[in-house]
């Protein structure tokens, strides 16, 4: 409980973002709350938005070593290669949880997967398979 008392005060003072989508996608990820980010992100949060200390959403869902949050992030477009202020990226946060940076690999490419398949729309895959002659 104390980490995250720590990290709510840091974000209280840190918060210099755009809007109030943005500040409450930052919140709902370092509290670990995935339906609190999703809405967030659904109401135009950026999930590329930093605090005054350069920290994006993905470091806080990484520190609370949530998948479920890390992954719609990822969904939505965040960097796992995004550096913090300290030149950290996101899984660094995650100090050292074996299976979670084990895992880390597989979320951001399963995200990037359903991203693609997001933008090229429902009948992508069947066009697809189409010109293959499948």
């Amino acid at each position: 409980m104390e980490r995250g008392k720590q990290a709510e005060r840091g974000m209280a003072k840190n918060l210099k973002l755009a809007g109030d989508a943005d500040r409450n996608l930052m919140i709902a990820a370092r509290s670990g709350d995935a339906a609190g980010v999703r809405a967030a992100l659904e109401a135009g949060a950026d999930p590329g938005a930093r605090d005054g200390e350069g920290t994006e959403p993905l470091h806080l869902a990484a520190w609370g070593l949530r998948r479920d949050v890390s992954l719609d992030l990822m969904r939505f477009g965040a960097d796992p290669e995004a550096l913090d202020g300290r030149g950290r990226v996101p899984k660094d946060w995650a100090e050292g949880d074996a299976r979670f940076l084990q895992d880390w690999p597989g979320l951001w490419a399963q995200a990037e997967r359903e991203r693609v398949a997001r933008a090229a729309g429902p009948g992508a895959k069947r066009g697809e398979a189409a010109k293959r002659g499948l």
